[in-house]
């Protein structure tokens, strides 16, 4: 970064200022800066799997960004209270010694609610500055499904049960990619060798069930530490509870604050829930 000197109006005191080029901001990402979300998964007419897979920031990745465009002593984050219980950040660069603020905000993520939601507005406000806005812009992404794939998601047939999908993350075209980096090359198949994934607590190819019985203990032990829930649970109410997060379904009933809690949980457990 270059530097220029200037001279405080009021105080007469000079001043050293990083002249910063706000267009390196928007430089693509090395593959390596970049996680992948499964989106959807469904079979074609040939009874394949198409796993579509979407690219987001690590913030890691963007707070080096702003390290070394800008400079660490030239960008600062805060963050207030946004609507319906969310979370909003004011991310600021100072720019020929003024501060410049952009802002976004996100909901509260279920897991890890509070850091999930920072995180994720962090990332929305960085977008106000234009990093990482060209991954909007990115093709359709499909992973490479294969029995040995390091990655997995969920497929739910219809009238059958549910099916847990390997796959890997394929190369980014080298179009969208920072000048002078190489395409990965796809990990190769070998049918012998391989043996299919699950997520680490799954032995089987199915999710475990959680019974009524488990669900009222897990509820029991959340009432001993929440006194704002109540003390009663009948056994249909349990029930409907868990077949709903077993089949990741919404829930009205008069349970809901019940019913994130518990589900929250169990995300916690099951990573791909």
């Amino acid at each position: 970064m270059d530097a220029q000197i200037l001279i405080d109006e009021q105080s007469g005191e000079e001043a050293v200022v990083h002249k910063i080029d706000l267009k390196k901001l928007k430089d693509f990402f090395s593959a390596s800066d970049l996680e992948w979300l499964p989106k959807n998964c469904k079979k074609n007419k040939s009874g394949e799997y198409q796993v579509l897979i979407l690219p987001y920031m690590n913030r890691g990745a963007v707070m080096n960004r702003l390290d070394a465009v800008c400079g660490p002593e030239n960008w600062q984050d805060d963050y207030c209270a946004g609507p319906n219980g969310g979370v909003m950040c004011r991310l600021s660069i100072r720019i020929n010694g003024e501060w410049i603020t952009k802002c976004d905000g996100a909901e509260n993520t279920n897991i890890e609610s509070v850091k999930g939601g920072i995180s994720d507005a962090f990332k929305r406000a960085a977008t106000k500055w234009g990093i990482g806005r060209y991954l909007a812009r990115l093709p359709k992404m499909f992973g490479i499904v294969h029995q040995g794939g390091s990655e997995y998601t969920k497929y739910y047939p219809k009238g059958g049960d549910l099916e847990w999908v390997n796959f890997d993350i394929p190369p980014l075209p080298l179009e969208w990619l920072p000048p002078g980096e190489i395409p990965a090359t796809p990990r190769q198949e070998n049918p012998r060798q391989e043996k299919q994934k699950y997520p680490p607590i799954h032995k089987g190819n199915t999710m475990p069930r959680l019974t009524a019985d488990k669900a009222k203990k897990e509820i029991l032990e959340m009432i001993q530490t929440d006194q704002t829930t109540h003390h009663t649970l009948d056994e249909t109410a349990a029930t409907d509870i868990v077949s709903r997060i077993e089949g990741d379904k919404p829930y009205r009933g008069g349970w809901i604050s019940l019913y994130e809690k518990l589900k929250t949980k169990f995300e916690a457990e099951w990573p791909v829930f």
